[in-house]
């Protein structure tokens, strides 16, 4: 088995076993992690304080105070398993040493109160570190939308809301937009009927504590900062050459390397950047028809990785039938990654996700904006990170009806140590965690995938992919 090491050099996780179990939720992968990183033992080294003064302080004196200091040292290390038990026992302890010392020791007893108060300052800061972590422990509880009850991104404009109630604010604010109500003026707001009425749900943001100001200020802060795009720019003008500049070289061995000039290649290829973005109506038609126009790509990106064209033809179909709506969900995404609460379809067309004609398609559209867009984008995920999890979901072990499930498990655990390596670039030393938050974000494409069974159209996408591997795969057959 292998174990991925990361920079202090401990096992945290076992990442070969963790991604060959991504079908588990969301929370069960989080705890899973969690459990693994609550292996280290936690060690508190007490070092005895001298309380020998050379020019008072007889054999005896030093011996006491020694003892004492021991004493302080065992009731700390006790503490660490019992706290409460063990601070009254140390009370206990104090009460007895008092009654016994001798009016005339005075310098044993100084000792004593010397050794003891390192006893009681590091006895607090244990009970304090061990409460500290129990308390982290415990789960914050998840934030809502305070416009429609549905769960929030964080907080925008002075009120914790959901993407969609955000960007619902941000564009009434900046194109002083004006609505009227149909009805009373008292319309439900809630996560299904939120846009039923603009009106209602506007007043709602202003009642709820959105300020406009802040809509207006954040305006002004982008127009003086240019907006950094470093990150999420999968432009063809992007080479392999600026990826690894000396300065920010990852640990990456000369075939690392070469994998990932490959893979960003195919990347460049196949979901180059689209320069020209238009904004149009949502329609049905045109979404199905963006989404099967990415399905027929998608097989030929995969096939331009060396290692994935090297499989058995029955594999690749077989991985590719697992995991094409994860994949699909990942481009989707990573295009729309910097567009608010629009999508930007394979075309160059952003659609609104509030404006979907079908409610449902509307309510998974919308989970896609705040559980997955949303993450990607506060994590700053650059185009190299994006194409490594795609191909962590391509290389599924776990895929029906597999035959080699050995090499496509050893080509997934190395492509996560790949990830691991390029995590650990100068510009993310920061953040020695950001490997697993990155791993952390495949669940919730899987979550989202299954869902997006459920939909109408998405089964109709299925039957549609399952003609595109049919055409592609039986004709390379007739070739060779």
């Amino acid at each position: 088995m292998k174990k991925i090491k990361l920079d202090d050099g401990n096992n945290l996780m076992d990442f070969s076993n963790s991604t060959h179990n991504l079908q588990h939720s969301p929370q069960q992968y989080q705890q899973q992690i969690l459990n693994q990183n609550n292996n280290f033992d936690f060690e508190t080294s007490s070092t005895p304080m001298n309380a020998n003064n050379p020019n008072s302080q007889s054999n005896s004196q030093m011996a006491a105070a020694a003892a004492v200091a021991a004493t302080a040292a065992q009731i700390i290390s006790q503490l660490q398993t019992n706290p409460n038990h063990h601070m009254n026992h140390y009370n206990q302890l104090d009460l007895q040493q008092q009654q016994n010392s001798p009016q005339n020791q005075s310098g044993i007893q100084t000792a004593n109160l010397v050794a003891f108060q390192a006893a009681a300052a590091a006895a607090a800061a244990a009970i304090n570190v061990q409460q500290q972590q129990q308390m982290n422990q415990i789960p914050s509880p998840k934030a809502i939308c305070a416009i429609c009850g549905d769960k929030a991104s964080g907080k925008h404009y002075g009120v914790h809301s959901c993407e969609g109630c955000k960007g619902f604010f941000k564009r009434t604010v900046r194109k002083d937009l004006t609505y009227t109500c149909r009805d009373t003026r008292e319309c439900t707001i809630d996560k299904r009927q939120r846009n039923r009425c603009q009106y209602c749900r506007y007043q709602k943001c202003l009642t709820s504590g959105m300020k406009r100001e802040a809509v207006q200020e954040e305006r002004q802060k982008n127009k003086d900062k240019p907006e950094d795009q470093s990150y999420c720019d999968n432009s063809s003008s992007q080479t392999t050459s600026s990826l690894f500049d000396p300065v920010e070289e990852s640990p990456l061995s000369s075939n690392e390397k070469f994998f990932l000039d490959k893979l960003i290649e195919s990347e460049n290829v196949y979901f180059s950047k689209i320069e020209n973005l238009f904004e149009t109506d949502f329609t049905l038609n045109s979404f199905f028809d963006a989404i099967e126009r990415q399905l027929k790509v998608i097989p030929l990106w995969a096939t331009s990785i060396p290692q994935f064209s090297e499989l058995d033809l029955d594999d690749q179909v077989c991985l590719l039938r697992a995991n094409w709506r994860e994949l699909l969900c990942s481009c989707l995404t990573y295009r729309s990654v910097n567009q608010g609460d629009s999508l930007v379809l394979t075309n160059g067309q952003m659609v609104r996700i509030n404006a979907c004609p079908d409610e449902n398609l509307r309510y998974l559209l919308e989970r896609l904006a705040s559980d997955i867009i949303g993450v990607i984008k506060e994590l700053k995920v650059d185009s190299v990170e994006m194409a490594c999890l795609k191909c962590i979901l391509l290389f599924d072990p776990d895929a029906k009806g597999l035959k080699n499930t050995s090499k496509v498990s050893e080509l997934r655990d190395w492509i996560c140590i790949i990830l691991s390596k390029y995590c650990k670039r100068p510009s993310c030393q920061e953040d020695p965690t950001r490997f697993p938050k990155l791993l952390m974000r495949l669940p919730p494409l899987k979550s989202w995938s299954l869902k997006g069974i459920e939909n109408l159209f998405f089964i109709k996408a299925a039957n549609n992919f399952d003609n595109i591997l049919v055409e592609m795969f039986v004709k390379k057959q007739e070739v060779f």
